[in-house]
């Protein structure tokens, strides 16, 4: 820290900036706020938000004011870990080329306090994008989000059970009701911003104070989970829609059931009602809306024409149109009056999941499955801009009443608040479009290779991060990539049946290896050769000349997919993993099959020799067990299970370490542990996860662990004290690798970013 800061106490931190702003000494006070040393000060000793509030005191800077930006992007990582502050401001500030922000970035490069991982390149969502802030603390799908009318507070309910209440300004997560003893599906607010109503159990609605988060009453009477609710104009009445194919209108002052809707003939999803009161609009999975009257309960309309599960509905401000969004890919607009449908806009992002209107009526917002918001002018139906949101389906979004911010909710857990007037802002540094499977560090330690679902690999350069090629050709996702031990050739497998040879120097397709019926999941180097073998969906192994292209021969005996394949470090065995819960042992130089290892309960997904060749490791994520196998005689040795409880999940991630000790697994969820491959015994197990461990990778001198996970974060692990340091990213983290020297990390994102990090500090 700056010699003129170490003296600061709490107090000092919290009130030396107003001080010199009411002294007039505003330049001071902005090279102070650009400072690595104050901000890193003043958030150990005050909070993000303590920090946040001193760039208040300079509104119109616009150095400050992308400080302050990417410091409200991380305040959901700060405040957890403070000490994710360097790291979190140079993945979000890099992109920026001030010499103000420049001079900042130098700083937090030199600083060597404590360890921490310094992002290359600007993988994080940049200070200037139209993402405001992330709220987390959701333990489930985030399913349903509405704005109070003050649009002071943000209320949210999940698949966890619980119903959360944040401030807006300052993300603080202001309290946490009851749990339910139900994923939360309806959700509304009083126009007078007094009370929630959210359904509480598969049947009944619970009224909320908003305050105090007590119960106030509960509406009882449906036969089915409660999947909707809209509140009247006057706050007087409810409107609730249900799994069991009815509305009901309720009155909130008594809690009596005023009226039962009938009319759908499948659930009803979604409800609004009209800006008089004097009607209420529905959508249902009967592929309709219907327009229904208040006042006796009879049906006005029927509007047909979506094809799809409707999932959303909503009325423009004037009252005048009805908006309906579908699972077959289109918003529909209505005129309320007479039922005509008026137009059609179609999303090319998928499955529309729910829509919204702005205030003023001229925009409409809706969000997919595959997790894009997309805003389009009602007038003319032009799509004005999209923003690549949450990478997974939305579930719920809404506008705040002054129609500046978009609040939107996620099957990832989090709610995110959305700068409309910024929303035509969009990234542009190099990232796949669609998640990346796997990473692997080519031998000359120099570059990284990263396959993804998006058709493609990209080849990195592994000290700056910057991207040198994209290999293009394959026609599905690419499950599996391999290079070469003189890193002049990739092998990449593919879900289009095919493997193709890449040529690293320039980027080049050398050959397309087709043969298999079905889609290819696994390729492996063969040692001591200029073979490969592949493990396919169709059943069958196939090994193949990269100088040629051409199938020397095929390893049929499994009557289900392969899942996996591994080559002992002779060369001269093949091990496969199958769906018929079995694994056998091939002769490379024969074909012939010399073994089947039997015992697994369920389909085997992973499998790995030991260095020496004699043992193999399997694992199967559905029977979660890891079982351990001697090579020579096919006699399983002993078998572990894995996690408590088993699992259901298809993705398993399993290491061993590089000299044949340990094997490290993950399962159910948050987990990792450490087995001594000699006996089977539990050596270590590593918890701090809060979700799914999707990857794991160990250094090259077994002294550290490399963890991924769908909360976003990545975690190094000393294998002999425990965790040293997280990064959190903006997604969920899907695939790791390491650098030879164990110093960079590259890890990728569901979003398609590949993320290059640099351990830094004592």
């Amino acid at each position: 820290m700056s010699h003129h800061y170490v003296a600061y106490d709490e107090y000092g931190f919290r009130h030396f900036p107003h001080h010199l702003a009411r002294s007039g000494w505003d330049d001071i006070l902005r090279g102070m706020l650009l400072e690595f040393d104050w901000l890193r000060g003043k958030l150990e000793a005050v909070d993000v938000n303590g920090l946040l509030a001193d760039y208040e005191l300079l509104p119109g800077d616009a150095n400050l004011h992308l400080v302050q930006r990417a410091l409200r992007l991380s305040s959901h990582v700060l405040s957890d870990d403070k000490r994710q502050l360097p790291g979190q401001l140079l993945g979000r500030l890099l992109a920026q080329g001030t010499i103000e922000i420049k001079a900042l970035l130098q700083q937090i490069r030199q600083w060597e306090g404590y360890p921490w991982l310094q992002p290359l390149t600007p993988t994080l969502t940049s200070s200037d994008s139209p993402l405001v802030r992330t709220l987390t603390g959701h333990d489930d799908w985030v399913s349903v989000v509405a704005v109070t009318p003050d649009g002071t507070r943000v209320i949210s309910g999940s698949d966890d059970g619980t119903l959360k209440v944040w401030s807006l300004e300052s993300g603080v997560e202001l309290f946490t009701s009851p749990i339910h003893n139900s994923g939360i599906r309806a959700l509304a607010v009083t126009p007078d911003g007094r009370y929630v109503i959210s359904n509480a159990d598969d049947s009944t609605l619970v009224i909320w104070d908003l305050d105090s988060g007590k119960k106030i009453r509960t509406l009882s009477g449906h036969s089915g989970s409660v999947l909707a609710v809209a509140v009247t104009p006057d706050g007087k009445q409810a409107v609730s829609a249900s799994l069991d194919h009815t509305l009901k209108v309720w009155d909130l002052s008594s809690g009596k059931e005023l009226l039962t809707l009938v009319g759908h003939s499948e659930s009803v999803r979604a409800v609004a009602v009209t800006p008089d009161g004097m009607r209420a609009v529905s959508a249902s999975w009967d592929k309709t809306v219907k327009v229904w009257d208040l006042n006796d309960g009879s049906k006005l309309f029927t509007l047909s024409g979506h094809t799809g599960w409707v999932e959303s509905v909503t009325i423009t401000p004037n009252g005048s149109c009805v908006i309906s969004a579908s699972r077959d890919h289109t918003l529909k607009l209505w005129d309320i009056n007479n039922g005509r449908e008026l137009s059609t806009i179609s999303s090319d992002h998928g499955e529309i999941m729910t829509a919204t209107v702005t205030p003023d009526g001229v925009r409409a917002i809706f969000g997919t499955n595959t997790g894009f918001l997309e805003v389009w002018d009602l007038e003319n139906g032009d799509r004005l801009f999209e923003i690549e949101a949450h990478m997974v389906p939305i579930n719920s979004i809404t506008i705040t009443p002054d129609g500046m911010y978009i609040v939107s909710a996620s099957i990832d857990q989090t709610i995110r608040i959305w700068r409309l007037r910024d929303a035509n802002k969009s990234e542009s540094f190099p990232r796949h479009a669609e998640w990346v499977t796997e990473i692997v560090v080519i031998p000359d330690g120099n570059r990284a290779i990263s396959a993804s679902d998006d058709s493609t690999l990209k080849v990195w350069d592994l000290e700056t991060g910057n991207e040198l090629s994209t290999l293009s050709g394959h026609k599905d996702w690419v499950r599996s990539v391999v290079v070469t031990p003189d890193g002049a050739r990739a092998i990449s497998a593919s879900h289009d049946g095919t493997l193709k040879v890449w040529g690293l120097d320039n980027g080049s397709e050398l050959l397309t290896l087709a043969g298999h019926s079905g889609p290819v999941y696994r390729v492996a180097i063969i040692p001591n050769s200029a073979d490969v073998i592949s493990a396919s969906d169709d059943g069958t192994l196939k090994v193949w000349n990269l100088e040629t292209g051409n199938n020397l021969f095929t390893l049929a005996g499994h009557d289900k997919p392969v899942f996996s394949v591994t080559v002992t470090p002779d060369g001269t065995r093949a091990i496969s993993a199958s769906g018929d819960h079995t694994l056998k042992v091939w002769d490379l130089r024969s074909g012939e099959e010399l073994l089947t290892l039997s015992g697994h309960e369920s389909a085997v997904r992973v499998v790995m020799a030991t260095p020496d060749g004699t043992r193999a490791i399997s694992s199967s994520p559905y029977d979660a067990t890891i079982r351990v196998w001697d090579l020579k005689s096919g006699n399983e040795l002993f078998n572990v299970s894995a996690h408590s409880g088993g699992w259901s999940r298809e993705l398993q991630a399993v290491a061993m370490t590089s000299d044949g000790a340990n094997i490290l697994s993950t399962s159910d969820g948050t987990t990792l542990k450490i087995w001594n491959l000699a006996n089977g015994e539990e050596v270590l197990t590593l918890s701090s996860h809060t979700d799914w461990v999707n990857g794991i990778a160990v250094t090259s001198d077994d002294g550290h662990v490399i963890s991924v996970s769908n909360d976003y974060t990545l975690k190094v692990w000393d294998l002999a004290t425990g965790p040293v340091v997280n990064f959190s990213g903006d997604n969920w983290l899907c695939s790791c690798a390491i650098s030879p020297d164990g110093r960079t990390i590259v890890a990728g994102s569901v979003s398609g970013h590949v993320h290059f990090l640099r351990l830094k500090g004592n």
